[in-house]
């Protein structure tokens, strides 16, 4: 999809001829995970939510973003997660990059 906004014109994350899709919350509850659908996404993770990935289809889990923090990541729509420690209730806010 093309960029559609004059250069120097801001535009609200959802809208038409924004580069970012609308920024979404998701909540996950204690010990529970949620899959990012396949893309780019930007990630700002709740204070006991981690973005882990999986290098070998579920056996292992490593962290790629750290609770509190943000970053910007590709999910194939299978091994990228978010995950909530025992506590549960908080959230991660993510924003889907389109344009890709």
């Amino acid at each position: 999809m093309p960029i559609t906004a004059p250069l120097g014109q801001q535009q609200a994350f959802g809208s038409t001829g924004s580069s970012y899709g609308a920024e979404t919350t998701t909540t996950t509850t204690a010990n529970a995970t949620t899959v990012l659908a396949a893309g780019w996404w930007m990630v700002l993770n709740g204070l006991h939510n981690t973005v882990q990935y999986t290098p070998d289809a579920g056996t292992t889990q490593r962290t790629l973003i750290a609770a509190s923090a943000a970053g910007v990541i590709w999910s194939d729509g299978f091994n990228i997660r978010v995950l909530n420690d025992a506590t549960g209730g908080t959230s991660s806010f993510m924003t889907f990059i389109k344009g890709q």
